[in-house]
């Protein structure tokens, strides 16, 4: 199966970026398929990849239209030794270079994981020739441009290291906003029995006044049930280290609504981590028996609080945890998502 060849325009290219950092092991995975790519980026750090990149550096440039001509005298430099532009989560631009990719011959397509979306995402799929999510959920409306093929998670890099896990170790690893209902978490951690010893680790940050006002009221809402004590606020983790933070983790909760499919959950199973969540979309990958292990209905704060009760007091799980990884390796692996993606923009 031969591939076209890519020009990729992202936000960021850098190893280190929080939300960005598993850019780089896209590229390199494609690569490893003889697949010929080239990146446009706004922010480039560390990569480490032999790649061509064109940086707009948009530190140095703010304004849109300086990077705009970056852009798209890169692409016209690039016209003959390119097939098809893939942009990732940028409907602006996608926006933005569509009229330079059609006038040039080029195909384009958007890469577009979130449930939520905004009326430039509507235009722009107009614009594209087609549409790739994870699952078909986490795209916010309907369109026969839109193709599910799984999560990319490498899970060479995300996976178990035994002897390092802490029982009783809940983990937490997102934005910090209200869409993640931390209320319903806190709550149900509040009342499980005295006896049993757990611990939460809350990775991850706001991005917005709402977002931070938010947590601002979730810390005062941990102190007032009696919880603060048992939470551990670590900050942003690089994409590069979070990997050593789900291999110490017991439990994953996950309580976004079941229109979002966080890629971190899949993280966490693919380090054989139990995944705890209400959410739909992830929950048609497991068997009945562990969605009795592991399912809550969204908002049931007493439901939650009797499946952590359970988990957090039984631990033979070990065989449950294989079974979360296999659902990565099965469905979301990286090697299975570069071949679909070959698939669909061959």
């Amino acid at each position: 199966m031969k591939c076209p060849r890519l020009v990729i325009f992202a936000n960021a290219l850098s190893v280190s970026h929080d939300l960005m950092g598993f850019l780089p092991d896209w590229i390199r995975a494609l690569q490893d398929r003889s697949v010929e790519v080239r990146v446009i980026a706004q922010d480039v750090g560390d990569h480490g990849l032999s790649v061509h990149v064109t940086d707009l550096n948009k530190q140095q440039n703010p304004g849109i239209p300086a990077r705009l001509i970056m852009a798209w005298r890169a692409l016209w430099s690039m016209r003959d030794r390119y097939d098809v532009l893939l942009i990732v989560m940028a409907p602006t631009w996608a926006l933005l270079l569509a009229p330079l990719a059609r006038f040039t011959g080029k195909r384009i397509y958007m890469w577009y994981a979130v449930w939520r979306g905004t009326w430039k995402l509507r235009l722009a799929e107009w614009f594209v020739n087609g549409i790739l999510c994870s699952v078909p959920e986490s795209f916010p409306f309907a369109s026969r441009k839109v193709h599910a093929i799984g999560q990319a998670i490498d899970t060479e890099k995300f996976r178990p290291m035994y002897g390092r896990r802490i029982p009783g170790r809940i983990l937490f690893v997102g934005r910090f906003s209200p869409v993640k209902q931390l209320e319903t978490l806190f709550r149900a951690l509040a009342n499980l029995p005295q006896d049993i010893d757990w611990t939460l680790t809350m990775a991850g940050a706001p991005v917005s006044p709402i977002d931070t006002a938010y947590i601002g009221r979730m810390k005062q809402l941990a102190s007032s049930l009696g919880i603060a004590d048992r939470l551990e606020w670590i900050g942003k983790i690089p994409h590069h280290s979070i990997a050593s933070l789900y291999q110490t983790a017991d439990i994953f909760v996950n309580l976004t609504p079941s229109g979002s499919f966080d890629k971190t959950v899949l993280e966490a199973m693919s380090s054989g981590v139990i995944a705890v969540s209400s959410n739909s979309a992830l929950l048609r990958f497991m068997s009945e028996n562990m969605h009795r292990s592991v399912a809550f209905k969204e908002g049931d704060t007493e439901m939650l609080t009797n499946v952590l009760g359970r988990l957090i007091s039984n631990p033979q799980r070990e065989k449950l945890r294989e079974q979360m990884r296999d659902i990565v390796e099965q469905n979301h692996s990286l090697q299975r998502w570069t071949v679909n993606l070959i698939e669909a923009l061959t």
